[in-house]
């Protein structure tokens, strides 16, 4: 099996994982960032909750965040946020006090990694 399909699947099992807890916790991932596809992670934030996200790549990588809503059998997506190029990133998300009004428990976050390279992911709590 290729080491890229071996990341990949890798990244598909951790984040059903992650999204099948329903309850937020820090995430660790690795993965290989692209600039045709990008690496793609979703995080679930409590209301009120706020984290820190640090990803980390030998190359330059770019990351894109946006707030996910669930719209019928589909994901509607709204950008929140880009970085700027670089090999370190920490970025601050913080869902809303209150509950999503789709009655969801949590809030939805997806990050967008692009560049080139291999990168590691990791979440910490704010406070």
């Amino acid at each position: 099996m290729p080491i890229k399909r071996f990341v990949l699947l890798a990244t598909v099992v951790l984040l059903v994982l992650f999204a099948g807890s329903g309850a937020s916790f820090a995430l660790s991932a690795s993965g290989v960032a692209n600039n045709h596809n990008p690496s793609q992670h979703t995080l679930k934030l409590d209301p009120g909750e706020v984290i820190f996200v640090h990803v980390q790549c030998a190359e330059p990588v770019r990351i894109e965040t946006f707030s996910m809503k669930l719209a019928g059998a589909e994901w509607a997506y709204k950008k929140l946020g880009e970085t700027r190029e670089s090999p370190r990133h920490r970025i601050k998300l913080s869902a809303p006090n209150k509950p999503p009004a789709n009655n969801m428990s949590h809030w939805h976050i997806q990050l967008r990694i692009w560049g080139e390279g291999e990168y590691t992911l990791y979440t910490e709590p704010a406070n």
